[in-house]
């Protein structure tokens, strides 16, 4: 009612009802335009979705550029060396066009609230990056991938920039995959840590794409070549890595540390458990059977009130005399 407008005014999120009046309407941050309460069930659901996909892609997107700065500062002013500068455009490119599909991406709503913190978002972020960094400087250190020492340093300072840039721009993509769930990354017997078919071609098909410019090196000429077997074992390398990130996960979960944000880590929010004769239906129309059952129910309280009341005064007078 009118009443209610001031009231829905101070709230942090008024809600009108079906068939409010237009001050409540308009004091209000919700108005639903159907009768019961189901709706405001559905909102709460998409709006901790569409924090799932905020918090997942502000955690990839500063992880990656921690990343990316720190390995690149390091092999300019530690090492001396420089990546050619078509590699980080290729980088930047790459990782820009596959990362599209994150604003469509699955994602699974929290059972506990999420309180936004940003020294805890800043706190997961720069663990990938560190990680990442500490991935990609620890394979440009070691000599498990390099190329045949008879050569000229100059090709083999080539061949190792090759390597570490194809294990970074791998590495860099693959990380969305752990960014976007609190949970383990080779969870797949949970559907809703799933991602969308669409990110998963667009991330697999960026690695494949800088994998074929690496193995085809001579022919192209974009990449330097890289064996193929060292792509192999820089996939491998970097699919470890992931691993890694889980067990960084498991131990946090253990500690008790809200790392991503409050309430992320718990488990996932979802409708109640329906009756088994109403498995066959959908959601909605089980909810909605249920609120016109309801609404029955209180009619029929609501006449049998009625019909006691206008007996007892009926007999009140009988009584009396």
């Amino acid at each position: 009612g009118v009443n209610d407008a001031p009231a829905l005014a101070q709230a942090q999120i008024g809600i009108a009802v079906d068939g409010a009046t237009e001050a409540a309407r308009s004091a209000a941050d919700i108005i639903l335009t159907q009768p019961g309460l189901s709706a405001i069930f559905d909102a709460v659901v998409e709006s901790r979705k569409i924090f799932a996909q905020l918090r997942s892609y502000v955690l990839y997107r500063i992880g990656a550029t921690i990343q990316i700065v720190l390995v690149l500062s390091i092999l300019i002013y530690a090492y001396n060396d420089t990546m050619p500068a078509l590699y980080v455009i290729l980088l930047a490119l790459v990782n820009d066009v596959t990362m599209l599909p994150v604003a469509s991406d699955n994602a699974s709503p929290s059972a506990l609230p999420e309180i936004p913190s940003m020294p805890q978002i800043l706190l997961a972020a720069f663990l990938y990056g560190f990680i990442g960094t500490g991935q990609t400087m620890a394979l440009y250190l070691s000599d498990v991938i390099h190329s045949d020492p008879s050569t000229d340093p100059e090709e083999r300072r080539k061949y190792r920039m090759a390597v570490t840039y194809l294990q970074m721009s791998i590495a860099v993509e693959l990380n969305i995959f752990s960014c976007r769930t609190p949970l383990y990354v080779g969870n797949i017997l949970r559907r809703d840590t799933w991602p969308s078919l669409l990110l998963f071609i667009c991330v697999m098909g960026g690695n494949l794409l800088v994998s074929l410019l690496a193995g085809f090196g001579d022919t192209f000429h974009v990449v330097y070549k890289v064996e193929w077997i060292d792509i192999a074992w820089i996939w491998l390398y970097d699919l470890g890595c992931l691993l890694v990130i889980d067990l960084l996960k498991s131990f946090l979960s253990v500690i008790g540390a809200d790392w991503m944000s409050a309430g992320a880590a718990g488990d996932v929010l979802g409708y109640p458990e329906l009756p088994d004769e109403f498995h066959g239906a959908s959601h909605r129309s089980t909810l909605l059977h249920s609120r016109v059952s309801a609404r029955s129910v209180l009619h029929h309280h609501s006449r049998l009130s009625t019909i006691s009341q206008q007996g007892g005064l009926a007999r009140g007078p009988a009584l009396g005399a």
